[in-house]
């Protein structure tokens, strides 16, 4: 079934590949709600993906298909890349890459209020769970005063630290504090390696 499905989409996405490019360079492009909504229509066939493309830093283009954190919907995304054209100039991501970045980023909080957030001086303890790992973010310049903020922050930072595959496949359990225990503060590393210890 899903092969069928996918086989279609990519060739939807093939034959309106120059739209899609356009829609990219061009926000004001007459093509616009068309590739959106198909797109979307395509996407969230295959079950609640997200998905994501344009063009990266190095001037590439690329195609996202996000699994939403999602362990069981990561094999269905890996199936639908694995099945996308090889012939494009495109770097297809069954979930979101870890970036290459500065560590800062903006949320919105509960009061829909933007926040800044730097987190390259922040730290972390990992300890092992089973075959995953449970991280402990120590984040001392950030005011803890609402836990839906506090969440949103920290799968923030991970996605754009580690990437989506090792945030599923290896992240048991994550949480964000102000300030690591005492008898922690020993253990504790730069948050810059992080992701080679998740690894």
């Amino acid at each position: 079934m899903i092969e069928q499905q996918a086989e279609e989409f990519w060739q939807w996405f093939v034959k309106n590949e120059a739209l899609i490019q356009g829609c990219i360079t061009n926000p004001e492009s007459e093509s616009r709600e068309y590739v959106i909504e198909h797109l979307n229509n395509y996407i969230l066939a295959f079950g609640p993906l997200k998905w994501d493309l344009g063009l990266n830093d190095a001037d590439e283009w690329f195609f996202v298909i996000s699994p939403n954190c999602d362990e069981q919907l990561l094999e269905i995304t890996s199936e639908l890349i694995e099945l996308a054209p090889t012939f494009l100039n495109w770097q297809f991501h069954d979930s979101v890459p870890a970036k290459d970045w500065n560590r800062q980023f903006s949320v919105y909080d509960h009061e829909m209020e933007v926040l800044t957030v730097d987190a390259s001086a922040w730290h972390y303890i990992a300890f092992t769970a089973g075959e995953k790992v449970e991280v402990i973010l120590e984040a001392p310049n950030l005011n803890f005063t609402n836990e839906e903020t506090t969440a949103i922050i920290g799968n923030l930072f991970l996605l754009n630290e580690i990437g989506e595959r090792l945030l599923i496949e290896r992240i048991a359990k994550y949480s964000l504090v102000s300030e690591l225990d005492d008898e922690d503060q020993e253990y504790k590393y730069p948050i810059g390696d992080l992701r080679e210890h998740v690894q």
